[in-house]
């Protein structure tokens, strides 16, 4: 009855660590722009950190949500007036949820799922 016991509050432990794991990780995101650019960003739950505009290295930038505009930082914008999200001053056409899977032999599989702007919205509570 112990080992049952103790299997059981294990697989509940490996379950809610993998779920709390999900929740605290950054999400990835792929931004496609309406003058044709993409940008690949990432949103944190402390939302704190930002990268400039002039980051050059080719990864995910961190953004911050804000409702200002800004000139020289990352950042994320909603305009309610037309339902729309902005970023560094241009308008977002198409949102992708970005999940990468690490496989066990070491190679990275890359998942792009087409989310709405809606729910990129909510998502990021805006």
């Amino acid at each position: 009855m112990t080992l049952i016991l103790e299997m059981t509050i294990t697989i509940i432990l490996l379950f809610t660590g993998n779920k709390i794991g999900e929740y605290f990780n950054d999400s990835l995101y792929e931004l496609f722009l309406q003058n044709g650019e993409h940008v690949k960003i990432k949103t944190t739950i402390s939302n704190a950190y930002n990268c400039p505009n002039y980051c050059g290295i080719d990864h995910y930038h961190n953004v911050v949500i804000k409702n200002k505009l800004s000139k020289d930082k990352y950042v994320v914008n909603y305009k309610k007036i037309n339902n729309s999200i902005v970023i560094n001053g241009q308008e977002v056409k198409t949102v992708y949820e970005i999940k990468i899977d690490n496989k066990k032999n070491k190679k990275k599989e890359i998942n792009k799922m087409h989310i709405k702007t809606e729910n990129f919205i909510k998502k990021i509570n805006i």
